[in-house]
C-alpha cells in the first residue's frame, strides 16, 4: 500500500515558528504603575514587588523609594520602612514630606527621639506644615516634655487659633501633666466647635475619670461610641469606667465589644481576667489571659496575671513558675515580683519572699500592698521595728489601708500609735 503523500505536501519546506514566553514589560514606569494601580486596589505585597522592580531599574528615583517605605508601614515592617526613606533622602535630602513620613515611621516603631529629629528637619525645610509640628507635640508629650509639646501647640494655633486636633492635644497634655481644670476647658471647647470630633469626647471621659466623676464620663464614652462604633478603644474605656461604676455585666459586655473589634486587644483581655478574679472566677480568668498567649507566648502581664490568679487557686508550684517567667520577660514589673514574695512567703522561703517585696517596693514606691506582705513577713520572722515602721509608710501611701491599721494597732501601744511619726525613708 503506497503512501499519500500529497497529504504532507509541502510540510517539509516550511518554515518553524519559534513560541516565545510571555514577558511583562522592563521599563521603570510599566512597574511603577502597575505597583500605583495594586496599591488602590488593596493589593499591597503585589505593589511592594512592583515597585521594588522599579527602584531595581531606577536607583535614582526617590518617589518609588518612598512608595515603598509607605507601603512597608503599613504593613507594620517600621524598620524597612525606615530603610527606604533614608535611601529617599538621600536622593532628595530637601524633601520636607520625606522627611515627615521618616518620623511616622520611627514613631511608630517607638524609635521617638529619632522621630523628633526627623520631624524638626522636616520643619526647618517647612516651617508652616501643621500636620508636621502637631506629631512633634505628641512625640514631645510621649516623652513626657510636656513644655516642649506646648510650645508647638502654640505655635499651630497663632497659624489657626480654630485647629481642633491641636486644641485636642493641648487638653491631653493638659491632663498628663495634672492640670485636669485646663484639660477640660480644651476639650469642651473642641465639642462646642464641632459635636462630631469623637476623639474629644473619649479624652474628656478620661478627664472625668481622672476627677472620679464617673456618670459624666461614661456619658462621655457613650458619646464616643455611637460616633465611632467600630472603634475599639472607645469600647474599652467604656468598659473600664462601668465596672468602676459596678455595672461589671454592661463592662464585661463593654469589654467583649472591644476584643470582637480588635481580637489581639490585649489591654482588654487583661481586664476582662481581671474582673473574672475579683468575682471569683478564676476558670474564666485563665481561660481568657490563655487567649492572650495564644497570639503573644511571653506575654509578661498576662504571665504575672495567671501568677495570680493560680496563687489563689493554692497551685503554688504553677504560680512560681508563672511569675519567674513574667520576671524574665519584663524584670520591671513589680507585679511579678510582688506575687513571687506572697508565693515564697507562702512556701516558708522568707528570705527569697523578702527580697522580691523589697524589690517590688522599690520598683513601685506608691504600690501598697508589697508594703504590707513586707510587713507582715517582718512581724512573723520577729523584726517587730522593721515592721512597724514599712507599716508606718503603707499608711502614708494608702491612708484607709484597712489591715494595715489592724496590724500596727496589735504591734505598737494606743499611745504610740501616731500615723505620721516615723520617717518616711525608714529602712525596709
Amino acid at each position: 500500500m503506497k503512501r499519500d503523500h500529497s497529504r504532507t505536501k509541502g510540510l517539509a519546506s516550511a518554515k518553524v515558528v519559534r513560541l516565545f514566553p510571555y514577558k511583562r514589560p522592563q521599563s521603570f514606569e510599566s512597574h511603577f504603575s502597575m505597583g500605583c494601580s495594586l496599591r488602590d486596589r488593596g493589593m499591597v505585597d503585589e505593589a511592594i514587588k512592583e515597585w521594588s522592580r522599579a527602584a531595581a531599574l531606577d536607583r535614582n528615583d526617590p518617589e518609588v523609594r518612598v512608595c515603598l517605605g509607605m507601603a512597608l508601614a503599613e504593613k507594620g515592617q517600621y524598620t524597612g520602612a525606615v530603610n527606604y526613606f533614608r535611601a529617599a533622602l538621600e536622593l532628595d535630602p530637601q524633601d520636607a514630606e520625606i522627611y515627615f513620613y521618616l518620623g511616622m515611621a520611627h514613631f511608630q516603631n517607638n524609635e521617638v527621639h529619632d522621630a523628633i529629629r526627623a520631624w524638626v528637619r522636616s520643619l526647618t525645610l517647612d516651617p508652616f506644615d501643621l500636620e508636621v509640628r502637631l506629631s512633634l507635640a505628641e512625640a514631645y508629650a510621649e516623652q513626657g516634655k510636656n513644655k516642649k509639646a506646648l510650645i508647638q501647640i502654640e505655635k499651630i494655633l497663632k497659624i489657626d487659633p480654630h485647629h481642633l486636633e491641636g486644641i485636642n492635644l493641648q487638653g491631653i497634655i493638659y491632663l498628663n501633666a495634672g492640670h485636669t481644670d485646663l484639660a477640660m476647658e480644651c476639650l469642651r471647647k473642641v465639642i462646642a466647635t464641632d459635636p462630631h470630633f469623637s476623639g474629644a469626647h473619649m479624652n474628656l471621659g478620661v478627664v472625668y475619670m481622672h476627677m472620679g466623676m464617673l456618670d459624666p464620663g461614661i456619658s462621655e464614652f457613650r458619646k464616643c461610641v455611637r460616633l465611632e462604633p467600630y472603634n475599639p478603644d472607645a469600647h474599652y474605656n467604656l468598659g473600664h469606667a462601668l465596672f468602676h461604676r459596678g455595672l461589671d455585666d454592661q463592662a464585661l459586655d463593654s469589654l467583649h465589644t472591644a476584643i470582637k473589634l480588635a481580637p489581639n486587644f490585649t489591654d482588654a483581655h487583661l481586664f476582662v481576667s481581671w474582673i473574672h478574679r475579683e468575682c471569683s472566677s478564676y476558670d474564666e480568668a485563665l481561660a481568657t489571659l490563655c487567649r492572650i498567649l495564644e497570639y503573644d507566648r511571653e506575654n509578661p502581664e498576662a504571665l504575672c496575671a495567671m501568677g495570680h490568679v493560680l496563687f489563689l487557686q493554692e497551685n503554688l508550684e504553677s504560680a512560681l513558675e508563672h511569675f519567674r517567667k513574667a520576671i524574665l520577660g519584663d524584670d520591671r514589673n513589680p507585679d511579678a515580683h510582688y506575687g513571687l514574695g506572697l508565693c515564697l512567703s507562702a512556701k516558708r522561703d522568707f528570705t527569697g519572699a523578702g527580697k522580691a517585696l523589697n524589690r517590688a517596693v522599690k520598683l513601685a514606691p506608691q504600690y501598697g500592698e508589697p508594703y504590707f506582705h513586707l510587713a507582715i513577713l517582718y512581724r512573723d520572722t520577729g523584726k517587730t521595728e522593721k515592721a512597724i515602721s514599712t507599716l508606718k509608710r503603707l499608711l502614708e501611701i494608702c491612708p484607709g489601708h484597712k489591715e494595715g491599721t489592724e496590724v500596727l494597732n496589735t504591734l505598737v501601744s494606743p499611745l504610740d500609735n501616731t500615723f505620721g511619726e516615723g520617717r518616711a525613708g525608714d529602712s525596709i
